[in-house]
């Protein structure tokens, strides 16, 4: 991660995250381009650690794409928005 001040560590943050929010981007492999649903979601954290679970049908394309690889990448969001800076590099979301 670039910007190693907005990475988040602490497993009680992670949990608070995960608790809070309830939309999840997932990015899955799917020949040369990626694949990207958007689903409802829960988890539990269980010893072996954090374990999600997704809103979805157990046949047709998301399921097949994920038996083949089921590396993923993800954005879990809330309270989505954009602080304007006094420059364009001085703005995030």
């Amino acid at each position: 991660m670039r910007r190693k001040e907005k990475e988040v560590l602490d497993h009680e943050k992670i949990i608070e995250v995960l608790t809070r929010c309830s939309v999840i981007n997932l990015g899955i492999h799917n020949d040369e381009y990626p694949y990207v649903i958007t689903y409802n979601y829960g988890f539990i954290d269980t010893p072996q650690g954090l374990e999600l679970y997704f809103h979805g049908a157990s046949e047709g394309q998301t399921p097949d794409l994920l038996r083949e690889n089921n590396k993923v990448g993800f954005i879990i969001y809330n309270d989505y928005g954009v602080d304007i800076g006094q420059t364009v590099c001085g703005s995030t979301t």
